[in-house]
């Protein structure tokens, strides 16, 4: 049996003492995207150009959300094959996402899918 606890420092801390630190997925990328979306910016709308400039735009959110969902899905199996029993504390992360101070940090850590993850 292990307890989790989710954080901004680091990903989660489990009842024994173990810390996983968030990977910032969003943090790496995050020039490249922005670069990207100015480029997109500058385009036409319609013209083809601006529809391969989009097209680059959405393959970084891909790629973002895809290196994202697979460390979570990596990490939460690790923790299901290592334990019977896991407890993880209950947070409404729709509500907390609405603050605008944390709202980046919390997305860029994936709590929601994590949560989602371990309770399925």
């Amino acid at each position: 049996m292990t307890g989790i606890d989710l954080g901004l420092q680091d990903l989660l801390v489990t009842d024994k003492s173990e810390r996983v630190g968030k990977p910032r997925h969003t943090a790496k990328d995050a020039a490249r995207l922005a670069r990207a979306q100015r480029r997109l910016s500058k385009k036409k709308f319609g013209s083809a150009n601006c529809a391969r400039a989009h097209q680059k735009v959405a393959k970084l959110h891909a790629k973002i959300s895809d290196c994202r969902q697979d460390n979570l899905h990596k990490l939460s199996r690790r923790l299901i094959n290592e334990n019977q029993v896991i407890c993880v504390e209950s947070l409404k992360v729709k509500n907390m996402i609405r603050t605008p101070s944390l709202s980046k940090a919390i997305a860029d850590a994936g709590w929601g899918e994590f949560v989602r993850y371990l309770h399925s």
